[in-house]
């Protein structure tokens, strides 16, 4: 395992393009109207569809900002300046990616995958769960080399359904199924977390962390779903078959 002290190097260049990426997400949603009259009824401003992009990217910014402090106290705001230069040149390594820009690409690869391609597509819980799980492991678990096969598992399994929907497979399979593209996310969060299980086996510390992950991932999004759609009263960017087919029996079941 690399020094801390590395890694908070790292984590410091990591935090800019975080707090950039969280800035681009609420400038972005801010796009969106904040009230609107549907049929003569005057919607109010926190059933806005722009409402839970504005929150996730205020908390990334603010989870950034958490992380360029922490890291700002290990490493001090003079590496700043005195590396910056010599970080960019060496952004690429003879032997390979270097320990930030690898962290970089793993953080922006589940974000745009989550952004762009699972939220229109696949149910919101599914895709939040995959979400969480994911970048939690890749992080929370500290190694390197986990890491690096972590993102490797997710980077192929994302590429399959970009090839799944720009080949429009799932219109075929959707008509076979109405949910086959949800049973495809199903199975490909339960092989990640396969993985995930499989490369940790026999380390007890990673063992209690991979349980906090699974936790979070899991209760963050059942809190979020419940607030948003049966509260709120906003609609999920994609119900699909937990919350549509599980969510909503569950909840007009208790009528």
């Amino acid at each position: 395992m690399k020094d801390k002290r590395e890694l908070r190097k790292a984590d410091f260049v990591t935090s800019v393009f975080l707090f950039a990426l969280g800035s681009w997400i609420c400038l972005e949603s801010l796009k969106m109207p904040m009230k609107d009259s549907f049929g003569g009824v005057q919607n109010v401003w926190y059933v806005s569809p722009a409402l839970f992009p504005i929150l996730v990217g205020l908390a990334l910014m603010a989870l950034s900002l958490f992380l360029f402090v922490n890291a700002a106290k290990t490493v001090g705001f003079r590496w700043v300046v005195d590396s910056a230069k010599e970080r960019l040149s060496r952004a690429f390594r003879k032997q390979g990616v270097s320990e930030g820009t690898l962290r970089f690409i793993g953080i922006l690869t589940v974000f745009v995958a989550f952004i762009f391609l699972n939220i229109p597509r696949i149910d919101f819980f599914l895709s939040s769960v995959l979400f969480l799980f994911v970048f939690i492991t890749m992080f929370h678990l500290d190694r390197h080399d986990l890491l690096v096969r972590f993102l490797r598992f997710y980077s192929i399994g994302t590429a399959l359904f970009v090839l799944y929907f720009l080949l429009r497979l799932d219109r075929v399979m959707n008509n076979i199924y109405y949910f086959m593209t949800d049973v495809l996310a199903l199975l490909f969060i339960a092989g990640y977390v396969g993985f995930v299980v499989f490369s940790i086996k026999g380390d007890r510390l990673l063992k209690r962390k991979l349980w906090f992950c699974a936790l979070t991932a899991f209760i963050a999004p059942v809190i979020l779903c419940i607030v948003f759609k049966y509260f709120l009263l906003v609609p999920l960017p994609k119900e699909g078959i937990i919350v549509e087919g599980v969510m909503d029996l569950i909840r007009y079941s208790l009528k």
